[in-house]
């Protein structure tokens, strides 16, 4: 089949959205393993490259208790779902993390969801982040689940300055 007789849809506002990611960014994040307790801190870096006008893959690298932790992330926006998607896999989980959304009214602030398994866990709960384009250049992102039965559990939260 020749590409003429299946066109794609060029990229739109929400392609541009995504394209703002690229760069390199220093990453503050805050971990929140015992409610109890103040969170983790770690510092990370985040590579966001473009993979053609559509979508963008970021390359995270940080170190915890010792190792080296690594992450890769993708992002886009299908226009036959009318959605986000996302996909999340690193080096501490076997999973692969789906993720679909719409930004909120202001166009500042992506909000994903999907279904995947509890942290350390086969079980499936469900996961919610925020994905915030602040005016000062910086971005912030938190994530949750609900574990089944349970109450929203706050995860992490990172902050992201541009190199």
């Amino acid at each position: 089949m020749a590409d003429q007789d299946c066109p794609q849809p060029g990229p739109g506002p929400q392609h541009a959205w995504i394209q703002s990611n690229v760069g390199v960014w220093d990453v503050e994040c805050s971990f929140f393993m015992d409610p109890s307790q103040p969170p983790m801190k770690v510092s990370a870096t985040d590579t966001v490259t473009a993979l053609g006008p559509y979508f963008v893959q970021g390359q995270f690298a940080a170190e915890f208790f010792g190792s080296p932790f690594r992450g890769v992330a993708t992002l886009g926006f299908d226009p036959a779902l009318q959605k986000f998607v996302s996909t999340w896999i690193d080096t501490m989980s076997p999973h692969l993390y789906h993720f679909t959304g719409s930004l909120d009214a202001s166009g500042t602030r992506l909000e994903l969801s999907g279904r995947a398994p509890i942290p350390g866990g086969q079980q499936l709960c469900d996961w919610h982040s925020t994905e915030e384009h602040r005016a000062d250049g910086t971005r912030s992102f938190e994530m949750s689940f609900v574990p089944p039965g349970g109450k929203p559990v706050r995860m992490l939260s990172y902050v992201y300055r541009r190199r």
